[in-house]
C-alpha cells in the first residue's frame, strides 16, 4: 500500500495513461476527404463487378488510406483475397481486426472488424508454401538462396515459407553460378524443392583453377613470347636469306654485315622469345594440373611461382 492509495490501482492507471499516450490519435477525415474516399469506393465496385480486380484494389486502398476504418479494410482484403494474394489479404484482415473501437461505433464498424478476424484465420489455411533444401554445399562456401529474387536466410531453409498460389522462382548461387527451380503452389499445400549445388561447386572449382593468377600468367607469357619469339625468328630467317644472297663461300661482302648482325640479334631475340613462352607454359601446366595447398597447409593461401634466370638456363621456383 501506498499512504492512501492501492498500488495495483495505481499500477493499473499508469499503464493505461502509457498506452493512450504511445496509441496514435489518427486526425478525423475532413468533408472533403470522406466525399473522396465515397466515391472510391463506389469505383472499386464497379471495377471489381466488371472484372477489373486490380483497379478495384487501387481503389479501395485509396479509399482506406483515407478513413482508416475497418470497413474499407475490410473491402481491400476481400479484394486481395479474389486476386489470390493470400499473405496480404491474412496481414490486411489482421491490421482491420486491430483497428482502436471508438466510443458509439456504427454497426458496421463492429461487424467489419469481427468479419475481418474470422476471414484472417480462414485464409491462414489456404496460404501454401515451400520447404527449401540445398545440398552438396562444400565447406566454407557461401551460399545465397533466393525466392522471387528477395533473399531467404539459412536458418529458414527447410522451413515452411509462406506465399501466394502459383509459380514462383527459386534458386541458389554460388560463386557466381546459380541452379534455379521453379515451384507451383496450390491452395494449403506445402511443396519442397532441393537444390542440388555438388555439380556447380565443382564448375566453379574447376574455373577457379583456371583463372588462377599463375595459370593466367603462365599460359599469357607462353602466348606473347611465343608469337615474339616466331616474329623475330621469321625475320632473322629473312636477313639470312638476304644476306647469304650476296655471300661467296662463307665470304660476305662489308655491305651485308649490317643484315647478317641484324639477323644475329633478332635470332637470339627469337631464341629468348621461346624460351620464355617454354618456361610460361610449364608454369601454366604445373599450377593447372598441381592442386593447390588449402590454408591450412599453407599460410599464405596461394601458390607462389618464380620464373629464375641464370647463366645456365631459366627456371622456376616456388611452392603450389
Amino acid at each position: 500500500m501506498i499512504w492512501g492509495f492501492d498500488l495495483r490501482r495505481v499500477s493499473r492507471l499508469v499503464a493505461m495513461a502509457v498506452l493512450l499516450i504511445s496509441t496514435p490519435v489518427l486526425a478525423e477525415p475532413t468533408a472533403a476527404q470522406k466525399e473522396t474516399a465515397r466515391s472510391l469506393v463506389e469505383s472499386a465496385r464497379n471495377k471489381r463487378k466488371s472484372g477489373d480486380a486490380k483497379g478495384a484494389l487501387a481503389d479501395f486502398e485509396a479509399a482506406h488510406a483515407i478513413m482508416q476504418v475497418p470497413t474499407t479494410g475490410l473491402e481491400v482484403g476481400k479484394t486481395q483475397m479474389e486476386m489470390s494474394l493470400l499473405v496480404e489479404a491474412r496481414q490486411t484482415f489482421l491490421n482491420v481486426g486491430r483497428l482502436p473501437e471508438a466510443a458509439n461505433e456504427p454497426r458496421p464498424f463492429k461487424k467489419a472488424r469481427t468479419e475481418a478476424k474470422e476471414l484472417a484465420g480462414q485464409v491462414a489455411e489456404r496460404i501454401p508454401a515451400v520447404r527449401i533444401f540445398v545440398t552438396g554445399v562444400p565447406n566454407n562456401r557461401q551460399v545465397d538462396v533466393f525466392v522471387d529474387e528477395s533473399p531467404v536466410a539459412k536458418e529458414v531453409w527447410g522451413a515452411p515459407i509462406k506465399l501466394n498460389p502459383g509459380k514462383h522462382n527459386i534458386s541458389a548461387k554460388i560463386d557466381g553460378m546459380e541452379r534455379k527451380s521453379v515451384v507451383d503452389l496450390e491452395e494449403g499445400k506445402t511443396r519442397e524443392v532441393t537444390l542440388e549445388l555438388a555439380s556447380l561447386a565443382d564448375s566453379s572449382s574447376e574455373r577457379a583453377r583456371w583463372t588462377n593468377p599463375p595459370v593466367l600468367i603462365g599460359f599469357g607469357a607462353a602466348g606473347l613470347f611465343g608469337i615474339a619469339g616466331a616474329v623475330t625468328g621469321l625475320f632473322a630467317m629473312r636477313d639470312y636469306a638476304t644476306a647469304t644472297a650476296g655471300c661467296d663461300r662463307n665470304r660476305c661482302p662489308p655491305a651485308t654485315h649490317e643484315v647478317i648482325d641484324r639477323g644475329s640479334t633478332l635470332g637470339l631475340v627469337s631464341t629468348i622469345g621461346f624460351a620464355v613462352a617454354g618456361a610460361g607454359l610449364v608454369l601454366g601446366v604445373v599450377t593447372l594440373v598441381v592442386p593447390r595447398r588449402s590454408p591450412e597447409k599453407n599460410a599464405a593461401g596461394a601458390s607462389s611461382v618464380f620464373l629464375t634466370v641464370s647463366p645456365g638456363g631459366l627456371g622456376l621456383t616456388g611452392t603450389f
